[in-house]
């Protein structure tokens, strides 16, 4: 069984992989990949995981009901859903990860709508960011997604490292 130094070292290639292997997951943003999967800063956002062998999406987005700007899951999720179902053989599952918790259950709703079942989830609750605020908060995650594992791993400076699925016993 791996450690968090294990782990550690994981997220550590993957921050650097992940920019030259174009599997760097920025804001509002989404990718399919065979490749393991990076993103980070994840705090007032949900990052979302598809799972669906040989590949795994991720999506990173901020939405805000009353924000304009912001775009919707019931619009971001279908597209994606659609384009890893064409690719994978197995199933797909969903892992949600998330700070707004609004925005946490929304996701949550349309994955149900889709038919995707959530194998596994983390909210810390944290509300949307004030405009400007420079200061990291202790609770800004990074995920890694190993597609051909169909595993996640998430850190965060509260937490540590954890294996969000595969659920370790």
């Amino acid at each position: 069984m791996e450690n968090q130094k294990d782990w550690e070292k994981l997220l550590r290639q993957a921050r650097i992989s992940s920019k030259r292997e174009k599997t760097y997951v920025d804001d509002d943003d989404s990718i399919i990949s065979t490749k393991p999967i990076y993103t980070d800063f994840v705090v007032d956002c949900v990052a979302t995981v598809l799972l669906g062998w040989p590949n795994c999406a991720m999506l990173h987005y901020f939405w805000e009901r009353k924000n304009r700007d912001t775009i919707p899951p019931r619009i971001y999720l279908p597209p994606v859903v659609e384009e890893l179902a064409s690719k994978s053989i197995d199933s797909i599952t969903a892992v949600v990860i998330g700070g707004h918790k609004g925005h946490f259950r929304s996701v949550k709703y349309h994955l149900g709508k889709l038919g995707i079942p959530i194998v596994a989830s983390y909210l810390d609750g944290l509300y949307p960011l004030k405009s400007g605020d420079k200061h990291i908060p202790d609770n800004a995650k990074e995920l890694l997604v190993i597609p051909l594992e169909q595993r996640v791993i998430m850190s965060s400076e509260r937490d540590g490292y954890l294996q969000l699925f595969p659920k370790l016993i």
